[in-house]
Formats: structure tokens, C-alpha cells, sequence
């Protein structure tokens, strides 16, 4: 390009060539007429140096840009770490200071009543593993009800054996209740300490001896462990049965031991399937012969009184004997009753 160029183009070629965006040949040709023209050289600085201060302006903003957005994440990756400590400390808090709600199987208890007077003491059943919680303030008295809690805490020391500060103990009075409960479960009522296995027991009674899976499952509660054997229900007419059969043979001291558990066991069966009437039991000795022996609703009727005046007799109560064994199942009082009357030698 010749350097014919006048300054009104060089004007307009001007923005292009401060930003590198001329050709060779027009940039050859632009400084050319820059070195001879006064008056675009000077337009050409004024350009040039506005240019620059808007770039340098730009790069500022782009500085703080990036510095504002560095503190950002800088504040979100501090407030991150600091709800994450927060909720490691919840978690150590409700671990090893507030701890959980405890079930009645997770702690081992004792009871006593003195005076009118209730005394729990419990400590945890599994060594090592945690400590409980429990003092005066767990218990609640609402309507003539006491409800005792107990919370279970991670123990930060493995513990060999209870110690007595392992041992915790709360007291209820019992003349301004009638019923105690313990982490949900009934302890109390009518005089009598409701045991663990009786409330256990009591959830598993059945309406009718026809449900087979229900009444496997309560058999499952009282099944005396000698080995192998079937269940069977008799459905047809009344008086309806419940027969076990053992498939191993038994010796004369395994039959004896079989026949005791048998009736106690039978009791309960009785007593908790509603139209239960009989419940047989069937084995063979060493010699191959096989027994059939059984227990009947009448019979457990029948010996009712005489097992309560004997237990009156030996522990000093005054309880008298119900109807019907079926009627000890009305309640986990009742039900107590029974398991202690069942409990005396026959």
C-alpha cells in the first residue's frame, strides 16, 4: 500500500491497528503516515492511552473479581468445615453424654419392694460397650402411673466387670400408684414385679388354636429344647389339641425331665390359646416304644386350687385361685400369677 493515505482514514484504520488487528501492509502504511502527520500521531497517543487505561480498569475489575470469588469459597469452605464440626460434636454429645432411649433388654435390672416402697437397680448387660443413665428424674408419675426411662451411652473405657458406680438406682411410691412401666414395658401392677418373659409371653397369646403360624410362634416361646420335632393341630371338633412329637428317642431321664416341662409348658399353651382344650405330647424311649401323654383343660382347672393355696401357704399371699386358667391370660399381672404358681413343684 502506497503512503497515500489521508487522515481521515488513517482515523478509522486507527482502533484496528492500536488492537493488532491490521494487516501487515495497513500497519506498514499507518505508521508511515503517523511518522509524517502531527496531528494523527497525536490522536494516535490519545487513543492508545485511553485503550490502555480501560484495559488496565478491565484487568483491575477482573482482580477483584477473582479475589471476591476466592473469599467466597474461602467462607463457603469455612462454614462447610464448621457445620461438619458441628455435627461430629451432636453426634459425640448424643453418643457420650445425652445417649439413646434403652430397651428393657439391653440393661439388666433388679427389683425389690419394701414398705411400700419400689427400688430398681439396673446396670448395662453388655460390658464394655455402654454405660447407662438413670437417676430420680426418670421417673414420672402421671394418673397413677409411674413411667421409668433409661437412655444407654457409649462407654469411651472398655469395662471387665460392673463396678458399683456402674450401678444406678431410682425408687417409686408405690401408695400413689397402681402400675409401673419400664422403657414402655409394664414392671408393676397389682402387687406383683411383672418379669421381662411374662410381658414377652403375653404378647404372643392367640385368639384360636386353627392359627397355625401364630400358635408356632408361641410354642417358639416355650419350647423346651430337646431336640428334633413336629408340631400338630387339631382342628376338627372340640376338644381342640396341640400335640408335639418328638423324633429323638429319650431315655428314662430325658422322658421325666420331657414330661415336667411338658405339663408346665402345657399350662401355658392352655391358658394362652383361647379354645385350646387339650395338649399332647408323643416320644419313643430307648427301647423303640412309643409314649403319648397329654394334659387337659379340666384337669389344669381342677388342680388350680390346690396350686394357689400352696403358694399361699409358702409366700404368705392371699390370691385366690381364678376360674379358669385361660383367665390368667386377661392380663401380664395374671399372667405373672400363673407363671409363679407354675413355678411350684407340682
Amino acid at each position: 500500500m502506497k503512503n497515500d493515505l489521508t487522515c481521515a482514514v488513517v482515523g478509522d484504520l486507527l482502533p484496528s491497528y492500536i488492537d493488532g488487528l491490521a494487516s501487515e501492509e495497513t500497519g506498514a502504511a499507518v505508521r508511515a503516515h503517523l511518522s509524517q502527520c502531527e496531528h494523527c500521531r497525536a490522536r494516535y497517543e490519545a487513543m492508545k492511552k485511553a485503550t490502555g487505561d480501560i484495559a488496565a480498569e478491565d484487568a483491575r475489575e477482573v482482580d477483584y473479581l477473582k479475589t471476591v470469588r476466592r473469599k467466597r469459597r474461602k467462607a463457603v469452605a469455612i462454614a462447610v468445615i464448621c457445620t461438619a464440626a458441628a455435627l461430629l460434636c451432636a453426634l459425640a454429645a448424643k453418643t457420650f453424654v445425652i445417649g439413646a432411649p434403652a430397651q428393657p433388654g439391653e440393661f439388666s435390672y433388679s427389683v425389690s419392694t419394701v414398705e411400700n416402697t419400689l427400688e430398681l437397680k439396673a446396670w448395662p448387660a453388655v460390658y464394655g460397650h455402654y454405660r447407662i443413665a438413670l437417676a430420680q428424674n426418670n421417673v414420672r408419675v402421671e394418673d397413677g402411673t409411674a413411667y421409668i426411662t433409661v437412655r444407654k451411652i457409649a462407654a469411651v473405657q472398655q469395662a471387665i466387670d460392673v463396678t458399683p458406680e456402674m450401678v444406678k438406682t431410682v425408687t417409686v411410691d408405690l401408695t400413689q400408684v397402681d402400675t409401673v412401666y419400664l422403657c414402655g414395658a409394664l414392671l408393676w401392677q397389682d402387687g406383683l414385679t411383672i418379669r421381662q418373659s411374662t410381658n414377652q409371653l403375653y404378647e404372643f397369646r392367640v385368639d384360636y388354636v386353627g392359627d397355625n403360624s401364630a400358635v408356632s410362634a408361641l410354642w417358639s416361646q416355650l419350647d423346651p429344647g430337646y431336640g428334633a420335632y413336629t408340631i400338630s393341630l387339631q382342628t376338627e371338633a372340640a376338644p381342640y389339641g396341640f400335640t408335639v412329637a418328638f423324633q429323638q428317642p429319650l431315655d428314662s431321664r430325658q422322658s421325666a425331665t420331657v414330661h415336667a416341662h411338658m405339663v408346665k409348658a402345657g399350662e401355658s399353651m392352655l391358658a394362652l390359646v383361647g379354645n385350646l382344650g387339650v395338649v399332647s405330647w408323643t416320644y419313643e424311649d430307648s427301647d423303640g416304644e412309643t409314649h403319648s401323654e397329654s394334659i387337659t383343660l379340666e384337669e389344669v382347672n381342677a388342680s388350680l386350687p390346690g396350686k394357689v393355696e400352696l403358694y399361699n401357704q409358702v409366700y404368705g399371699t392371699d390370691w385366690e385361685a381364678l376360674p379358669s386358667v385361660k383367665d390368667y391370660a386377661a392380663s401380664p399381672a395374671t399372667l405373672q400369677q400363673l407363671a409363679d404358681l407354675l413355678g411350684m413343684p407340682h
